[in-house]
């Protein structure tokens, strides 16, 4: 099969994420828009524009009817997928890092950076009470080290996030506070992944060559 090229963006690219059925592709870079993409001909459809600053991470529901995205301007927005129509924001007190939508979509989580004197946060929002401008909690981390990414782990009652100092950090949603950190790794955790049954986690590891690592969940 040969490979399509997606060209459009003119800075580096920061995250990708297909929807659910795999026809389509969104991608973020460090400009300000970002784009959604047709991955059987790599069509570009159309361009997400609203930010004031790299855009670092980007979600879609499972329905494919929103998409969120979080930037360095400090804010997070939902989007009308199929239009591009900007639906709500939320307001950070730092850059955001990293966005994921909660399983059932009611929900989602984003993560800031540790800047200006604050340590890096995980926050939880509602989706569905858009009127709601405050988050539903706020967990600080742990340590100065930067949170790269969060996800939802089972039951949306755990997240799990990578961090620059190479370790895997486990949060309990209900009670709000860290419960595990994995020393593993060596070197920076910068993304984790799922597999489709959410019983293996796929780790990228920040090295001169980037490095994969598979764990078991039940090891965890």
């Amino acid at each position: 099969m040969r490979p399509i090229a997606l060209k459009g963006h003119e800075r580096s690219i920061t995250s990708l994420k297909y929807n659910r059925e795999g026809d389509l592709i969104f991608t973020t870079s460090k400009h300000p828009t970002f784009a959604v993409w047709h991955t059987e001909n790599g069509e570009r459809l159309g361009t997400y524009n609203g930010h004031t600053g790299a855009v670092w991470s980007v979600d879609v529901n499972r329905r494919t009817t929103e998409v969120l995205s979080g930037s360095a301007d400090t804010w997070t927005k939902l989007w009308d997928a199929e239009h591009g129509k900007e639906l709500q924001s939320w307001s950070h007190r730092a850059p955001v890092r990293s966005v994921e939508f909660a399983y059932g979509d009611a929900q989602y989580l984003s993560v800031t950076d540790q800047v200006l004197g604050y340590l890096p946060a995980i926050y939880i929002w509602d989706t569905a009470s858009r009127s709601k401008s405050k988050p539903v909690m706020e967990i600080v981390g742990r340590n100065e080290a930067k949170i790269l990414q969060a996800t939802w782990g089972e039951l949306n009652n755990y997240i799990y996030t990578a961090n620059e100092d190479a370790t895997i950090r486990i949060y309990d949603v209900r009670k709000g506070e860290q419960v595990k950190v994995i020393h593993e790794f060596g070197k920076a955790v910068t993304q984790i992944a799922w597999d489709r049954k959410r019983l293996l986690l796929l780790l990228l590891l920040k090295m001169e060559m980037p490095s994969f690592l598979m764990l078991l969940l039940s090891n965890i």
